[in-house]
């Protein structure tokens, strides 16, 4: 019984993130920050407003089958997208998401626009 409930508890998903040539495998806690995902497993993306949706850093592209069942984006959230280069109608930003159970198995891009410099 304990088994199946903390099983339950710490699942996880599995996704594809993309950008040109580069590829990732991201294992991401459902209910965590997609963004904090992202950087544990090393995908090259970056935080400057450090998760307040102020910039753009974190841009997204939401896979267009699962858009509709994540929640709305926030006003501060739509207010940084409208200053994203190659802003599509699937952009998002991965500071503003949290890892939701529909995203196991689909696959992100991130806009060849921008890499950090690290």
């Amino acid at each position: 019984m304990f088994r199946q409930s903390a099983r339950r508890l710490f699942r996880s998903v599995k996704m594809q993130v993309f950008r040109e040539e580069e590829q990732w495998t991201v294992e991401a806690p459902v209910g965590g920050q997609l963004h904090d995902a992202f950087l544990n497993d090393e995908v090259d993306v970056e935080c400057a407003c450090f998760g307040k949706a102020r910039c753009t850093t974190c841009h997204v592209y939401v896979p267009s089958g699962i858009l509709g069942s994540l929640p709305d984006p926030t006003e501060a959230e739509l207010d940084a997208l409208d200053t994203a280069v190659d802003r599509k109608d699937n952009s998002r930003l991965a500071c503003c998401l949290l890892v939701a159970d529909e995203m196991a198995d689909q696959t992100f891009h991130l806009p060849s626009d921008y890499k950090p410099e690290w």
